[in-house]
């Protein structure tokens, strides 16, 4: 089931004709099968994968380009129902949701054809949407991302290729966001906090500019850090690191 098709299936469910731009199914009008294994498909159909499936949907694809504020890989996930798949750089789990809903094990090493015939379908489906210009973000704007624990800036950089697998790095992450809690709450341990993961997390933009923003905003003395100077560069992360204070004698 998609997000997508939610709204057009409660408007029919109510009678009610949903808009032309709704393109999601009426999920009432579909039965789900219980199995659909059989024993042979055509092995040079790109779409089917493996002998001993059949694909019971369409391919629901999703993908976020914001695990790169933490210099980790964008992620990509692909299902049609029966397997799934989920990319970060050159790494692929797969996943068989028919014995592993939860999708606790990783069958990308028993499963290769699934594995690559579901990337060139994540592949093409990414590839078509185009790329999309840059929007401009105005000063206004970007202060009240700042104020929400978000930093606004420029473009980021493309990840390098062995950028990390957000999957793996989750503990940063949970440890950044009870630090912005702390932030927001105005504790004193909340700047101790960035500053450990700025120091850990090197080529994190979002932690390093986040403590420089602290730093700034609790009127501390700001010493620039090798990781912050790196990044003087870019507008964006500029806007967002303080300067040093001196006292006037």
């Amino acid at each position: 089931m998609s997000l997508a098709e939610i709204a057009p299936t409660i408007l029919r469910a109510a009678g009610v004709t949903p808009p032309a731009e709704m393109k999601g199914r009426d999920l009432m009008t579909i039965r789900l099968k219980a199995d659909t294994t059989i024993t042979k498909v055509d092995a040079t159909d790109a779409n089917a994968g493996d002998s001993g499936r059949v694909r019971l949907q369409p391919d629901l694809y999703s993908e976020t380009e914001y695990p790169r504020v933490a210099g980790w890989s964008p992620l990509q996930a692909l299902t049609d129902g029966r397997w799934k798949i989920i990319r970060a750089g050159a790494t692929t789990e797969v996943f068989d949701l028919q014995s592993d809903p939860r999708e606790d094990h990783d069958v990308a090493a028993t499963q290769p054809a699934v594995a690559a015939a579901m990337r060139a379908r994540a592949d093409t489906i990414h590839g078509s949407a185009g790329a999309r210009p840059a929007r401009a973000i105005s000063a206004d704007a970007q202060e009240r991302l700042r104020a929400l624990g978000y930093v606004a800036g420029a473009m980021r950089p493309a990840p390098p290729s062995g950028a990390p697998n957000p999957a793996r790095a989750i503990a940063a992450w949970n440890a950044f966001e009870d630090a912005l809690s702390a932030l927001s709450a105005r504790q004193t341990a909340a700047v101790d906090a960035l500053k450990k993961l700025a120091a850990a997390n090197p080529d994190a933009a979002v932690m390093q500019t986040t403590y420089a923003r602290a730093l700034k905003d609790a009127g501390g003395r700001w010493q620039r850090s090798p990781s912050i100077e790196r990044r003087r560069g870019d507008a964006g992360r500029c806007d967002a690191a303080p300067r040093s204070r001196r006292r006037r004698s």
